[in-house]
């Protein structure tokens, strides 16, 4: 009898532990799946900037100075004396300035101007001043005209110019001469910067 149950209780634990085996095999969730390799990418082409705007220079604050510029504009005609006009204006260093002049004249077709445009600088290294100037001129037909005058007399005569020069404090410098295209009238500029202290 005790064969027996010996026999039957270690046969019942071979079944217990096989029976147990089996519901964890069967309990277990399927094995994950191996990691996949990491992807290698080639490291991105670096993105090509555009180049960055040059600042703007700083603007230059001129000196707590005025400067007087004259301009003496002579018209010279043949057997004629010469007659000069003159333009002056006062302003600060480095600063912008203009005149306009445009009177109406009898029987003067397009009316007459006289304009100036101008701009010193004080040159601190070495007390010269720097100009940039423009001007238009219209230069007036002379009084001696009359219902005779020959066909083709020139009426009046326009004259522009825009320079850029370097003058001495307080000396004045020829610095434009015209000859009219169709006559022996010249018209010349001189032009003056004065520093005022």
């Amino acid at each position: 009898m005790l064969r027996v149950s010996g026999t039957l209780i270690c046969a019942m634990l071979v079944f217990a532990i096989s029976g147990a085996a089996v519901a964890q095999t069967r309990g277990q969730a399927p094995a994950a799946p191996a990691p996949a390799a990491p992807v290698v990418r080639p490291p991105a082409a670096p993105v090509a900037q555009a180049p960055a705007a040059p600042a703007a220079p700083p603007t230059k604050a001129g000196q707590l100075v005025n400067v007087k510029i004259e301009f003496t504009i002579t018209d010279q005609r043949a057997g004629a004396q010469p007659a000069k006009r003159t333009v002056s204006l006062i302003l600060a260093d480095t600063a912008k300035g203009s005149v306009r002049s445009e009177p109406s004249a009898f029987q003067v077709p397009g009316g007459l101007q006289l304009n100036v445009d101008a701009q010193p600088e004080i040159v601190v290294s070495n007390g010269k001043i720097r100009l940039n100037f423009s001007f238009q001129y219209t230069a007036p037909a002379p009084e001696s005209l009359s219902g005779d005058t020959p066909r083709g007399t020139v009426l009046t005569t326009n004259l522009r110019e825009s320079l850029s020069l370097v003058l001495d404090d307080g000396k004045p410098l020829l610095v434009a001469q015209s000859a009219d295209p169709t006559s022996d009238r010249t018209v010349s500029v001189e032009v003056k910067a004065t520093v005022l202290k």
